[in-house]
Formats: structure tokens, C-alpha cells, sequence
């Protein structure tokens, strides 16, 4: 585990002392990842200390104004650096939390008010989409990781769809690469979507990739696929077990 992986226990108090010992002399020759720490414990905090009360309408203006900034930027730009994503994570997840305090009053006061619940729910999955969308381009592989477990299962976006393919195809970390294949899995009523997870299977050559990749299309009984398995068991550089996964799914597929 990582000293990254630590920094919300270590926060938190939680951590054995020799670990928190390793995670404070970390901290002293790290000024970003004081940075990360400091970003994570104004979530923390935040989340601690929500109460369901009535936000301001200039707590709810600011924020309106703070996502149509990270949209336009959004647009124009990917955010570069791993400081820039947890100082707007950070934000992001204060105003996810007032906005949730929010919502919870306006269900119990008027169900009139349901128009204006819809919008705040549409703002909360906007930013939650940036916030994917920004991770998934950290230069670190357990970022990229982490914005793959966070796309919802239920909600297929084109943007990030296209984003889990761009992933799938290009990422040089086969971690990444398999947390990818495996959250496309839930799109796979797309079209689009089988044909990028079968091409990736004629593509790559990562074994582990491939056998994951052979089990989706396999399970999704993608036919379309078949040409591909039967490429796979006449190459001469795809391994005996390899071969046989497709041969198998060959079968499953007739």
C-alpha cells in the first residue's frame, strides 16, 4: 500500500504507529503530497461536519459559477497535474456535500420543488463526470484506477464511455487496461462498445487482458467475435492457454 493509500487513515488516526511514522516522514519531504493531505482532510472534514440545513443561495450561486469554470475548462484543456485534481476534487466534494443537504430539505418540505431537485441532481452527476473524466488522465496508474471504479454501472455517457476505451486501447499500464474492459462490460448493449472489446482482443497481447476480454464477449455471447477467437488460436505468438480460452469460446459461441 502505498503512502497515498494511507493519507485518509493517517488523517483519520487510524494507522499503526510505525506506519504513521513512515507516512509523516513522507509528508516532510513532499510538499504535493502535503497538498493531497491537506485537499483530503477539507473532504473529511466536510463530510464530518454536513448538517441538513438550508444552503445559501450565494453557497449554491458560487458553486453554479465554480462548475461552469471547470466545464469551460474542461473543454479547452486536460487538468495537468495531480495538485490541480485534488484541489478540485476538494471543492467538488464540499459542494457535492451541501448540495446533498440541500436536496435532503427540499424533498421534505414541498414536493413542488421537484424541478429544482432535478437540477441539482443533473449538477451532482455533471461534476461527478468531470471529476472522472479529469482522473482518468492522472499520470498515476491507482488514480486511473480509481476514476474506472467510480464510473456508475447504471449511467452509460458517451464521454465516458469513449474515455474507458481511450484506456482500453492505449494505456500503458494493464491494470488500468482490465479495470477498463471490466467497467465496459456494463455498456456492452452499446454496439460501439463490443466491437472496441473485440478489437482490443485482436490487438493486445497481454494474457490476462486477453482471457478477460475473451470471458466478456464470450458471456455477452458476441458473435461477432468469432473471427477474432479463431485469429487468436492460429498466432504463433498467443500462448497454448490463451489458445485454448478461445477455442473454448469459439464453441459457446456456434
Amino acid at each position: 500500500m502505498t503512502v497515498e493509500d494511507q493519507l485518509v487513515d493517517y488523517i483519520a488516526g487510524n494507522l499503526p504507529p510505525e506506519a504513521a511514522k513512515k507516512v509523516a516522514t513522507a509528508l516532510e519531504n513532499d510538499p504535493v503530497l502535503q497538498q493531497e493531505m491537506e485537499a483530503l482532510r477539507v473532504v473529511m472534514t466536510a463530510i464530518d461536519e454536513a448538517k441538513l440545513e438550508e444552503v445559501p443561495g450565494k453557497v449554491k450561486n458560487n458553486f453554479y459559477a465554480f462548475l461552469e469554470e471547470e466545464q469551460a475548462a474542461q473543454l479547452h484543456k486536460v487538468v495537468p497535474m495531480r495538485r490541480r485534481w485534488y484541489e478540485w476534487a476538494a471543492a467538488a466534494a464540499v459542494a457535492l456535500v451541501l448540495l446533498g443537504t440541500s436536496m435532503g430539505l427540499l424533498w421534505q418540505n414541498n414536493q413542488q420543488q421537484q424541478a429544482q431537485i432535478d437540477v441539482l441532481l443533473a449538477e451532482v452527476e455533471q461534476t461527478q463526470k468531470l471529476l472522472i473524466l479529469s482522473m482518468l488522465e492522472q499520470p498515476s496508474a491507482s488514480e486511473r484506477i480509481k476514476a474506472v471504479n467510480t464510473v456508475p454501472a447504471k449511467v452509460a455517457d458517451p464521454q465516458i464511455i469513449g474515455a474507458l476505451i481511450q484506456r482500453l486501447e492505449e494505456d500503458d499500464n494493464v491494470n488500468v487496461q482490465l479495470k477498463a474492459a471490466e467497467a465496459l462490460a456494463n455498456f456492452t448493449n452499446q454496439e460501439y462498445v463490443v466491437a472496441a472489446l473485440t478489437t482490443a482482443l485482436g490487438r493486445e497481447s497481454q494474457p490476462e487482458l486477453q482471457i478477460a476480454l475473451i470471458d466478456i464477449l464470450v458471456e455477452i455471447g458476441a458473435k461477432g467475435a468469432f473471427k477474432t477467437l479463431e485469429e487468436l488460436t492460429e498466432k504463433e505468438d498467443v500462448i497454448d492457454v490463451v489458445k485454448a480460452k478461445a477455442a473454448d469460446g469459439m464453441g459457446q459461441l456456434i
